[in-house]
C-alpha cells in the first residue's frame, strides 16, 4: 500500500523548504501511529519514497516491514489509523491519542503559516482505501488551543480509557462521556500498572484539568485513577431494596410515608410570613 502526501498551493509558489517541513511533520505522525500499534512501541515499517511531484506538492510513500513477522494488514491498519488521527484535528475533537506532542506542534506549526498564495492545506491520501485527511489553518487554530490552555484547574474527567503512550512522557487518552472527545491524561510513571490495569474500562481521571479557550478539556494531568464499576456490577433495585431496615423505625413503607405527611409544619413556619 502507499500514502499520498500532499501540500496544496498554487504551483510555483511553495519553497521547497517549506515542502520538506510539511512532509517531515506528516511523516512523524505516520510513525507515531506505527509505534502505538507495533508491540514494544517500536515503529515496524519504514517508508520509501515512491514518487516526488514538488511542483504539485505530493510525495508518495510505500511502506516497508522492517521485519519478517509483521502480520499481513499491518501497514493497512497504520494508514487507516493515521487518517483517523489528522481527522479528530480537522473536525476539534481534542488532541489525537496516537500523535506525540512534539508531532502535534509540528503539524500546527507548518499550518499557521499558511497564505492564500501559498501552501494552503496539508492533505494525507491512503492510496488503496481512498480514505483522506486534511488540515487547513483553521486546524493550527485548534491545535493551538488544544496545546496552550486558556485555564487550568484542580477536576476530573470521566470516560472510557483506550490509549496508553510512551512518545514525549507517559500518558493515557480518555474519551469523555458527554462530547466524546479524546482528553490526553499525563501522568508520572509510578501510575502506569493502574492505568494498564484500567484499558478498556469506564474510569474517572482526576487531577489538574487544562481547558481550552472553547472552555473544552484540552488535556490534563493526572494525578488519580478510579476505575468505576460496570452494569453488570451494580446493585439491582432489588438487591438495594432493604438495605437499611431500620430507616423506618419498623414501620412499613406505606405507614411511613403515611406518617411523614401527616406530621405538623415544623417551628418557625407560618401561612402567611
Amino acid at each position: 500500500g502507499m500514502l499520498r502526501l500532499i501540500l496544496d498551493g498554487e504551483p510555483g509558489t511553495v519553497p521547497f523548504r517549506v515542502f520538506l517541513d510539511a512532509m517531515t511533520a506528516l511523516l512523524d505522525g505516520v510513525i507515531d501511529v506505527d509505534r502505538a500499534l507495533a508491540p514494544g512501541e517500536t515503529a515496524l515499517l519504514s517508508w520509501q519514497l515512491e514518487r516526488l511531484e514538488n511542483r504539485s506538492g505530493v510525495a508518495i510513500l510505500r511502506e516497508q516491514p522492517v521485519r519478517d513477522d509483521v502480520a499481513d494488514g499491518y501497514a493497512a491498519r497504520v494508514r487507516r489509523r493515521y487518517i483517523t488521527q489528522l481527522r479528530v484535528i480537522q473536525t476539534d475533537q481534542g488532541l489525537p491519542p496516537d500523535l506525540s506532542m512534539s508531532t502535534v506542534e509540528g503539524l500546527g506549526k507548518v499550518v499557521r503559516a499558511f497564505s492564500p498564495d501559498g501552501a494552503n492545506a496539508l492533505r494525507a491520501v491512503d492510496v488503496e482505501s481512498g480514505e483522506a485527511a486534511s488540515l487547513t489553518q483553521e486546524a493550527g487554530e485548534a491545535i493551538r488551543r488544544m496545546v496552550i490552555p486558556r485555564f487550568s484547574s484542580i477536576g476530573a474527567v470521566t470516560g472510557a480509557l483506550d490509549t496508553i503512550g510512551r512518545r514525549g512522557g507517559t500518558y493515557a487518552t480518555v474519551y469523555e462521556e458527554i462530547h466524546g472527545r479524546a482528553v490526553r491524561c499525563e501522568f508520572e510513571s509510578q501510575l502506569l500498572p493502574a492505568v494498564k490495569e484500567a484499558f478498556g474500562k469506564r474510569v474517572v481521571a482526576r487531577g489538574i484539568v487544562h481547558y481550552s479557550e472553547d472552555s473544552g478539556v484540552s488535556r490534563m494531568r493526572m494525578r488519580e485513577l478510579e476505575v468505576l464499576p460496570t452494569a453488570e456490577e451494580l446493585p439491582t433495585v432489588a438487591q438495594m431494596y432493604g438495605s437499611d431496615p431500620g430507616f423506618t423505625g419498623g414501620l412499613s413503607t406505606a405507614e411511613y410515608i403515611s406518617r411523614l405527611r401527616d406530621e405538623p409544619e415544623t417551628e418557625g413556619t407560618t401561612d402567611g410570613d
